[in-house]
């Protein structure tokens, strides 16, 4: 596959709900057949774009895993600029909202909180399933996130497949969401000798992308639980593959 047509992923915000310098909140930029996709919108994703040159009115798409406030803090913020910046230039297309069931009302829910409307800026397209986007193909995954619901995504093209974790515990969900995935983003907010039903720890990822057969794994939604911790030598305690720690404006290609 030649460079124009690889997948790249800029991680925006490699951390989690607690700021940091260091880590701004969980949010990624897909850039796919010519398309500029924010997947999540976390504390600070705004500026981060900005820092790469993309205004919020250059993003075609924004997929959301769920509804907790750290993913979706800027998302008013990046429907609204574009409602605002109207007023003296032109707006030649609405964003595209991608998400589970219950995604329009959630975002109706939160704009409504700031203005009387933006309808004439976005679209919402809720995701059971799958969806083309023209030669991307995007399958959702229910994962278990606690009590909320919450999904994964796997976005292919030409053969390579991407996927996004979102915050999830090991289940079903995120281990068919893996297979024989190029890379994966992976919620790793906690080192091996802590567990919950929030999010998965290291020795959880390495057993995933093993038996997944991930070829390559990238670390995010870092916390403070795993700081000052070798968390890349935990996952690869059960997994021999490429393992990276996720960094603010890292860029990859697959």
């Amino acid at each position: 596959m030649d460079k124009g047509n690889k997948m790249k992923i800029t991680i925006l915000g490699s951390g989690s709900f607690i700021s940091s310098l260091d880590h701004f909140g969980p949010s990624y930029l897909l850039e796919a057949d010519g398309k500029k996709i924010l997947i999540d919108a976390g504390q600070g994703c705004s500026i981060q774009l900005l820092k790469l040159g993309i205004k919020p009115e250059d993003l075609d798409y924004i997929f959301i895993t769920h509804f907790h406030a750290d993913h979706v803090l800027d998302l008013a913020a990046l429907i609204l600029s574009r409602k605002i910046s109207s007023r003296w230039k032109e707006i030649k297309h609405k964003i595209k909202i991608i998400g589970q069931i219950g995604t329009r009302e959630k975002i109706t829910e939160i704009l409504g909180a700031f203005c009387d409307s933006a309808e004439d800026f976005y679209d919402v397209i809720e995701i059971d399933g799958s969806l083309k986007l023209e030669k991307l193909e995007i399958k959702s995954f229910k994962v278990v996130h606690k009590d909320l619901d919450a999904i994964a995504y796997r976005i292919t093209e030409n053969g390579k497949v991407l996927v996004f974790s979102g915050d999830t515990i090991l289940c079903d969900g995120i281990k068919l969401a893996s297979q024989n995935a190029n890379l994966l983003i992976a919620d790793a907010s906690l080192p091996k000798d802590m567990e919950n039903n929030i999010h998965m720890n290291s020795t959880q990822i390495g057993i995933l992308c093993a038996k997944s057969e991930v070829k390559k794994v990238v670390l995010s939604h870092l916390t403070h639980w795993v700081e000052g911790r070798d968390i890349i030598s935990e996952v690869k305690e059960k997994y021999k593959g490429e393992v990276i720690v996720g960094k603010d404006l890292m860029q990859i290609d697959i």
